[in-house]
């Protein structure tokens, strides 16, 4: 047989203190960024003076598939910057101009971001 108890207001209070709490919610914490890190570019070559992917105005574009991008990412041509635009984590682009591809020789493509430097690629451009 059920009975109800009445506690006095002291004791009831205390035993909800213990046994009234609400269930705990995980604690979440912002995600863990962490620097770029190249997977491929597309294109890796080019012959000299020959645009790849043409643009508009005679520039041409690069694309990089990667890990841990950020719209603050950019790609840099030899250290220097180019106008980059997000596509997602995995993938950045940009305008290469032309005289970044107009003479023979190998190039290094980086990203860059809040985080740090990524892992260094070759882009050739062949005579």
């Amino acid at each position: 047989m059920l009975r109800n108890y009445i506690l006095p207001i002291g004791v009831s209070a205390a035993l909800c203190l213990f046994s009234c709490t609400a269930p705990s919610r995980p604690e979440t914490s912002a995600p863990v960024l962490s620097s770029p890190a190249i997977i491929t570019i597309y294109p890796s070559e080019t012959r000299a003076g020959k645009p790849f992917n043409p643009q508009p105005g005679g520039s041409a574009a690069i694309a990089v598939k990667c890990v841990n991008a950020t719209k603050k990412t950019v790609i840099l041509w030899d250290g220097d910057r180019l106008d980059t635009a997000f596509g997602s984590p995995e993938a950045v682009t940009a305008l290469v101009p032309s005289q970044y591809y107009s003479k023979p020789g190998e190039h290094l493509i980086t990203l860059e971001n809040e985080v740090g430097k990524s892992n260094p690629m070759a882009f050739f451009v062949r005579p």
